[in-house]
């Protein structure tokens, strides 16, 4: 079992973050047989209350879930959407 994680931070907070995560763990059976799993997020938030992302998983270089959703804060409330 091998694994690497990568993180990324940009951004002020007068103009807005993102930051970038991949998490990659290569493991190997019993029986030799190899298998990658790659997961990838990115997260946006802008100071006026906006934040965005995007998760993905890749097995084997294969789509095999993605959720992309924004949070919004407007009058003391926050309205979430996946």
């Amino acid at each position: 079992l091998k694994s690497r994680l990568v993180t990324e931070f940009t951004g002020s907070a007068c103009a807005s973050y993102t930051t970038r995560l991949r998490f990659v763990t290569r493991s190997v059976t019993g029986t030799g047989k190899t298998s990658v799993e790659d997961t990838r997020s990115v997260m946006f938030e802008s100071p006026d209350g906006f934040f965005e992302f995007t998760h993905e998983t890749f097995l084997d270089e294969k789509l095999t879930e993605r959720t992309v959703g924004n949070a919004v804060r407007k009058d003391g409330k926050v309205t979430v959407t996946l």
